[in-house]
């Protein structure tokens, strides 16, 4: 009985330590700090309500309990955010919102759309937290993706974005559950 609990520990010790899903790329292990709210502080897994999404997290490099050191050598820089729903259908991506420090959500970047997953099983909606980088200008080809409407979201590459704006480090990142209606959520 006691193999079977060390090993059940270490399985579940293995799962959390990472700040992004299992399984997705890039994966990183630095927790992106988000609250909804003022309140609900958002910890890597979380399931919560389409409701308390409606607003723009906050977003901070502030260490959980449970989380290392703070992560001081990022408190001057400037950071990209994207927040992407894993399980939209056709495999497309949607971009909910994304964040540049002193650029204004009205300027060149795509405003904060909150999760709205179609009824049925959760969505894994994923932040990730990007160095900006010094000469960074929004791709003009993605600009077709910034207007608030789902439609305009789809089909978001991440990878190729991160790319062409020369995005190639990875801070923190952080990732929770949605669900709308009734629906379990899948195992992970």
């Amino acid at each position: 009985m006691l193999p079977q609990f060390i090993l059940q520990l270490f399985l579940v010790s293995v799962f959390v330590r990472g700040e992004t899903p299992p399984g997705f790329e890039p994966s990183i292990e630095d927790r992106l700090g988000v609250t909804f709210s003022d309140e609900l502080r958002v910890h890597p897994g979380d399931r919560i309500s389409k409701d308390e999404t409606k607003e723009p997290p906050r977003l901070d490099l502030n260490p959980l309990p449970d989380n290392p050191p703070p992560l001081l050598k990022y408190y001057h820089t400037k950071y990209i955010v994207l927040m992407i729903d894993l399980d939209v259908p056709h495999n497309d991506t949607i971009l909910p919102f994304s964040l540049s420090p002193g650029h204004s959500s009205k300027s060149n970047q795509a405003e904060y759309m909150a999760p709205s997953p179609p009824q049925g099983p959760a969505h894994r909606y994923v932040e990730l937290l990007f160095e900006q980088p010094k000469k960074y200008h929004f791709p003009k080809n993605f600009k077709c993706h910034l207007p608030k409407r789902s439609e305009a979201r789809l089909g978001f590459d991440v990878e190729e974005f991160a790319k062409e704006a020369g995005m190639d480090r990875l801070v923190a990142g952080n990732w929770f559950l949605v669900q709308t209606g009734r629906g379990e959520r899948e195992d992970l």
